[in-house]
């Protein structure tokens, strides 16, 4: 016992490092910085001029991601007050009148679709991760249960049917013991219980015996750290704090998660004048320090407010 208590003072001396060191990592967060850009200078050339946002392609799983970050994206970049944007409603209805999908436009396509608009540059975009609060942790406990059903199903349909077959055992014959015979075979029979019985005994003996060796050494151990409160301490401490910070490190932590690429292009020339690619996560400090400490909680939760930092973070390295 005394090794055990060693243990778990050492435990608990390492909990409180660890427990200090995910504080300290935590607070001092420093606000995310987007790097994954690059900008030309030719893009200054397009200041107060007209620029379309082409409506996104979706590669998540969620249909109404597009016109979300769509939307966002456009309105962030207007706050800019950098560029004139062209309406929405006029683009949603170029699309229609001319039956075009955004997930088959190409570059080549989008530049069309700006002279069309009378843009001078145009803005594609391709969602590439959406996902809402709890989304992924409900879709792997529905593709669990469905594994579990077809397995189940599987299991079902091809189990062999199992066929008893019961064999009939020859009656018995009565066998004739004279009664001289069958006492003495009574007897011997007698014996043999009563040597078992006395081998029982002794095995329960050197049993008891082990048992009360074993008790004499714990009460011995024991008494040695009887006199340390310090033992209590470092035992209800040290599991406390161990079992906290491992299931806060290794439990998975629900959170909304959204990642865009999104560029510029010169709709005369062609060229391509800026671009941006990240995925942010709510639970992320770094992503968190963007915002006021009341709205972090929003950032996990609320897949909305979490698309608007995206995009403003986004839209803030064009003018970097």
């Amino acid at each position: 016992m005394s090794v055990f208590y060693k243990e778990i003072r050492r435990w608990w001396g390492q909990a409180i490092v660890i427990t200090l060191a995910v504080m300290v990592s935590g607070c001092a967060a420093r606000p995310y910085k987007m790097t994954n850009f690059f900008t030309s200078k030719a893009i200054n050339d397009l200041r107060e001029k007209r620029v379309a946002v082409i409506p996104f392609k979706n590669l998540s799983p969620i249909p109404e991601a597009t016109d979300m970050l769509t939307d966002e994206f456009n309105l962030q970049l207007g706050k800019l007050g950098k560029f004139r944007l062209i309406e929405r409603i006029s683009i949603q209805e170029l699309f229609k009148e001319q039956d075009l999908d955004p997930e088959r436009i190409d570059e080549a396509t989008a530049v069309k679709i700006g002279k069309m608009l009378g843009a001078n540059a145009i803005i594609l975009g391709t969602v590439t991760t959406y996902y809402p609060y709890k989304y992924k942790e409900k879709k792997e406990a529905e593709e669990k249960e469905k594994k579990e059903l077809e397995r189940a199903r599987i299991e079902a349909a091809g189990a062999p049917k199992t066929v008893v077959i019961i064999e009939q055992q020859p009656e018995k014959q009565p066998v004739f013991v004279p009664p001289g015979q069958q006492k003495d075979k009574e007897k011997g029979w007698e014996k043999d219980k009563d040597k078992e019985k006395e081998k029982d005994k002794e095995k329960d003996k050197e049993k008891d015996k082990d048992k009360d060796k074993d008790k004499k050494k714990e009460e011995t151990e024991v008494k040695k750290d009887e006199g340390n409160p310090w033992v209590a301490l470092a035992i209800v401490g040290g599991i406390i704090l161990t079992a906290g910070i491992l299931f806060f490190a290794l439990s998975p932590k629900p959170t909304a998660e959204i990642g865009i690429s999104v560029r510029m292009v010169n709709v005369e020339t062609g060229e391509q004048l800026w671009q941006a690619k990240e995925t942010f996560k709510g639970n992320d400090p770094r992503i968190q320090a963007l915002v006021d400490p009341q709205d972090r909680d929003k950032l996990v939760k609320d897949v909305e407010f979490l698309s608007q930092t995206l995009c403003r973070e986004f839209a803030l390295t064009i003018e970097k």
